[in-house]
């Protein structure tokens, strides 16, 4: 067809894929990237204050859940075909094998939380409504410039059907998991 104009496209990969290049080791630990719709996104740097929240909320809920639930710390699940996102923190629901035999799904996920500091405007815009356009029950947004918690809930093809922001001397608890509440202060280091 001569003189036809043809608009390239991108390429989406797929978990599968995604996956097929971990393995291979094309994709390391050190890439700090995760697949977002199709299209693999380069993690922003972690500064002391967002690793800093993100070791309070790993002790927090290790110590208060025990065996109720597994605590992933900036792993990844399978949100669908095209995301495997890598959050800062997920709840998992307890499985014998440690997901060892295969991948944490979105009905496996209790409550998943991103750490924002650099990323706020790619974690509000981008993530969260993946993650409730894929049924995850329960988001949290650490707002670290802010000093605040916003706990989003009611998953849907829009968002989040309820979003709440906690801040200073406020505490949140997991839906899941309304016996442990964290204080606002602690996890972002403000008491």
């Amino acid at each position: 067809m001569v003189g036809v104009a043809v608009e390239p496209t991108p390429y989406r990969w797929d978990v599968r894929s995604y996956q097929a290049m971990i393995t291979a080791g094309i994709l390391g630990k050190e890439d700090r990237v995760e697949l977002l719709d199709g299209e693999i996104i380069q993690m922003a740097p972690m500064g002391n204050p967002h690793m800093a929240s993100v070791d309070f909320l790993t002790r927090a809920f290790v110590t208060a859940l025990g065996d109720r639930a597994i605590v992933r710390v900036q792993g990844s699940f399978v949100l669908s075909m095209l995301s495997m996102p890598q959050p800062d923190l997920l709840l998992l629901r307890p499985r014998r094998d440690f997901y060892r035999l295969g991948n944490a799904a979105p009905d496996d996920v209790f409550l998943v939380v991103e750490v924002s500091d650099s990323s706020r405007a790619h974690d509000r815009l981008r993530k969260v409504p993946l993650f409730a356009k894929g049924g995850v029950r329960e988001a949290w947004i650490v707002n670290v410039p802010d000093g605040t918690i916003e706990v989003c809930r009611r998953p849907g093809p829009d968002g989040y059907q309820e979003v709440r922001t906690a801040g200073t001397g406020e505490a949140v608890s997991p839906e899941a998991f309304p016996d442990i509440a964290v204080g606002v202060d602690d996890v972002l280091g403000l008491g």
